[in-house]
């Protein structure tokens, strides 16, 4: 546990950049979970296999049927290709949403990871240098 807690201390120096790290870890995983789902009724749609229901779902959390009644809303408004037009685009946006999070997480946890390693290596560096010149030779 007092791991855990050094740990901490390290990246307390780069709470910003965590922050906005551990926030677009969360987009992606929410962009990722969006995106599962949305693949599958295109492919309904795309073939006309699915059957879309008409009915809102009762579940505030059933994002797959709030998806098939969207695509039933979508297809009842508009004719099929045109759904799928617009199915289409939204899938492209999903995941272009999701390929950018991804990169606003490389970008802001690449410091944090390089700024905990050069502050290791210079506290690493600084207790070495702080050695006498016998206990040096000892290291070595």
């Amino acid at each position: 546990m007092s791991d855990f807690f050094k740990f901490i201390g390290a990246v307390r120096s780069y709470k910003t950049y965590t922050a906005w790290g551990i926030f677009f870890h969360f987009m992606a995983a929410f962009f990722t979970v969006l995106s599962i789902p949305l693949v599958v009724p295109f492919f309904q749609l795309l073939f006309g296999t699915g059957e879309f229901d008409n009915h809102a779902p009762d579940s505030l959390w059933d994002l797959e049927g709030y998806l098939n009644y969207g695509y039933a809303e979508l297809i009842s408004t508009w004719n099929r290709v045109d759904a799928l037009k617009i199915v289409c685009g939204t899938v492209v946006v999903v995941f272009l949403l999701k390929n950018i999070c991804r990169f606003l997480i490389s970008y802001f946890m690449i410091p944090v990871r390089n700024g905990i390693l050069r502050d290791l290596r210079r506290n690493i560096w600084n207790s070495f240098q702080s050695l006498s010149l016998s206990r040096r030779n000892e290291l070595q």
